[in-house]
């Protein structure tokens, strides 16, 4: 705790309990109508009538929305921002993404997700916290007071001084649901404007005597106590106040009766935005204030009116049944419709009267059932009518909740479909937009106080540290002197090439390179087709299997083209979401091809004695000159023949790598007029880049077709010398 004088640890306690009544007193209809909303939403009837029915149109909705908008959890997406040739950035982008999806696995961040999102469609706000918490041991080196580490100071459950030094252990992401009412925030218009928030934490003698000492929890007063838990001291808590307040980033714990603040402490966990929350889900604001309207509250008349009109339709359904009054006197009516009889009469006394009294029609009077069923078909419509009204204003159109008018055009369904979608995707993406400021605050505190080792625990990834590196090179330069060959495992030769783990540490504790250099992303929160991913990866080997079959054929005719062809590889792969765990090895594999190609391996080439073909042709004499005549032009003629095939294919391998490109060209074109892009300048670079591969093409072509006639030429002049030289030995 930072120490302060008694007098303004005073005025610090007074200004913030001032500030927290201000919210609770500006909060508390909100408050107040939110907890009606939520009985309703579990239909806690409290003193209605035990027979009253109720339409739970309000239960049905959320129902539909919350698998709509989260219905998995995400999958953190850690990236370089720009995707260029950045190794460490790489490796760290992986390391980090490794943590963040083993935190969203294992510490409960779906619980909490689907918690927040349940807020948010019922009372209109949802948000949570997010806490590092490090585990510590005792120290194995006695005396060093540095292993202590910045961690002690961050967790509530972590203790102020330790009787002997201790270490951090283990580490790990602690992902806290915020009850609606236990968060507040100072009174702002906007949620940018917003100085501090707070959240309630309840916590028992045991947990104050281990958060603030034994001395400091029995002076704090036990004001928590469970609605539905008996009278127990034992079972009463405190109500802390932890206040983070962005304007001085500080933290600061209190409890309103307690005359001075508990704790402060300065800028626990260097986030970006300080905050150890993002920002809620909110649901209806105005720019005047961040307290929200449920979604309920605007169209409750509505569902009011469903609940009085289907207690009206069950009233009158029971109504609805075979009734009616009948005369005494005659005793053989009651018989006729109490008695299940078949084919049989029943006799009636005095039947000259009964028959002069109209008979049946006469004696019994039946409940006029018609009208009461044309009055329960017109409350039946008249509900109907309400539910569409009640869609229309909460968004929940037909075509969303599987219902569909036949009478209506396909147009008219489209119209509303997307008028629908449009209202449902702002709200998807509000929630993907909170899961990843949730991941990007997990990220940052990652990559701040996570140790090396930690980091290597959770990811494992494989990498050498700086000193590691070191020992392995001069090993290494031992054994070449020596002439012996190293000692040393062949996977942490390779392991040469990659970033060290003081490099990935590096980057990650300087949160401004790390902002530049790396992105925190999440995939999609709601349910993803299957078929779609897997047609995704067909549709990435498939390209990738084809540019790189036309790659190796222009690398082996033209290999000064392999540079810009790798690159342009490379920024192909980048572009497939479902490629980002094969970049590293195309990355590797295309920077050997590019050596390669520019260092092609010498191949031995011997060449003939031409002083022993001279002697040979001078003693063998005409006979053996005409014989190497003819063989010289059936090789002349052959090698014309060979060049000129070879010509026709590169002719026609150029062409179509020209028809690959322009079909690409005419696929991303298509593609961007489908998704309405209208970036005119890269159409025009990509326009420009497809000229100039056609020009080096060409260009390569044309090259070859020149060198084959230049060694046509060359060859037809070294027939020509040795004719001659025969010609002279005769």
């Amino acid at each position: 705790m930072d120490s302060m004088p008694s007098t303004e640890n005073g005025k610090l306690h007074a200004f913030w309990c001032e500030a927290i009544n201000q919210y609770e007193k500006e909060s508390r209809k909100w408050v107040e109508r939110s907890k009606k909303i939520v009985k309703r939403y579990k239909d806690e009837r409290g003193n209605l009538a035990e027979g009253q029915t109720r339409y739970n149109i309000l239960w049905s909705n959320i129902q539909t929305l919350k698998p709509a908008l989260y219905a998995k959890d995400p999958a953190p997406e850690v990236e370089r921002r720009f995707k260029d040739e950045d190794p460490i950035g790489r490796v760290s982008s992986e390391v980090l993404e490794r943590c963040l999806s083993f935190s969203v696995c294992e510490h409960g961040f779906g619980d909490v997700m689907r918690e927040t999102v349940l807020d948010r469609l019922l009372v209109g706000r949802g948000t949570c916290w997010v806490r590092y918490i490090p585990h510590f041991r005792d120290s194995q080196l006695a005396g060093n007071e540095e292993v202590k580490g910045e961690g002690a100071q961050i967790s509530d459950d972590a203790e102020h001084e330790y009787e002997q030094p201790q270490e951090i252990e283990y580490e790990e992401i602690a992902y806290d649901y915020v009850y609606f009412e236990d968060f507040g925030c100072s009174k702002a218009r906007t949620w940018e404007e917003t100085r501090a928030v707070w959240r309630k934490a309840f916590l028992d003698k045991e947990e104050l005597s281990e958060r603030f000492g034994a001395e400091l929890a029995a002076l704090i007063p036990l004001d928590h106590k469970d609605e539905n838990a008996p009278e127990d001291t034992l079972l009463k808590k405190a109500t802390i106040y932890e206040i983070w307040d962005k304007q001085t980033c500080k933290a600061i714990w209190l409890h309103k009766n307690y005359p001075e603040v508990l704790d402060v402490r300065d800028d626990p966990l260097k986030l970006d935005k300080f905050f150890p929350c993002p920002k809620p889900l909110f649901g209806t604001l105005g720019n005047d204030s961040t307290i929200p309207v449920p979604d309920y509250a605007l169209y409750q008349d509505q569902a009011k009116e469903l609940d009085t009109l289907t207690q009206r339709i069950a009233m009158i359904t029971k109504a609805i049944k075979v009734a009616g009054v009948y005369d005494a006197s005659a005793a053989g009516i009651q018989r006729l419709m109490t008695e299940g009889v078949q084919n049989q009469l029943i006799p009636i006394d005095n039947w000259a009267a009964f028959a002069e009294r109209g008979g049946i029609a006469g004696a019994v009077s039946m409940l006029p059932v018609m009208e009461i069923a044309q009055v329960l078909q017109s409350l039946y419509e008249i509900r109907d009518k309400v539910k569409e009204d009640l869609y229309e204003i909460s968004g929940m159109s037909d075509i969303i909740r599987g219902a569909s008018n036949p009478q209506e055009t396909a147009t008219a369904q489209q119209i509303k479909a997307n008028y629908a979608s449009v209202r449902l995707n702002d709200m998807q993406k509000e929630v993907q937009r909170f899961a990843r400021d949730l991941l990007r605050i997990a990220g940052q505190i990652i990559s701040n106080f996570f140790q090396v080792e930690t980091l290597k625990q959770i990811s494992g990834t494989q990498l050498l540290t700086a000193q590691e590196k070191m020992v392995i090179q001069q090993q290494m330069a031992i054994a070449q002197q020596t002439g012996q060959p190293p000692q040393i495992d062949q996977n942490q030769i390779k392991l040469l090439n990659e970033p060290s783990w003081d490099d990935v540490d590096r980057l990650l504790k300087d949160s401004t390179t790390r902002q530049f250099r790396i992105d925190i992303e999440t995939d999609s929160t709601i349910q993803q087709d299957q078929q779609q991913e897997q047609q995704a990866r067909v549709e990435f080997v498939q390209t990738i299997g084809t540019v790189l079959t036309g790659a190796a054929q222009i690398a082996q005719q033209a290999p000064t083209l392999m540079p810009a062809l790798a690159e342009s590889i490379k920024f192909l792969i980048r572009g497939f979401k479902v490629g980002r765990p094969t970049q590293a090895a195309f990355d590797e594999a295309l920077t050997k091809m590019e050596e390669l190609a520019n260092n092609p391996p010498q191949q031995e080439q011997q060449q003939p004695d031409r002083s022993v073909e001279v002697e040979q042709v001078r003693q063998q004499g005409a006979m053996q000159t005409k014989q190497v005549e003819a063989q010289s032009t059936a090789q002349l003629e052959q090698m014309k023949q060979q060049h000129a095939l070879e010509l026709e294919n590169i002719k026609a391998q150029s062409a179509a790598q020209v028809e690959t490109i322009k079909g690409q060209a005419q696929a991303a074109i298509e593609q961007m007029r489908l998704e309405g892009t209208t970036n005119l300048e890269k159409y025009k670079a990509d326009l420009e880049h497809e000229r100039e591969m056609r020009r080096m093409i060409n260009d390569a072509a044309q090259r070859e077709a020149d060198r084959s006639q230049q060694a046509l030429q060359a060859d037809a002049d070294r027939e020509a010398n040795r004719e001659t030289k025969a010609e002279t030995s005769d």
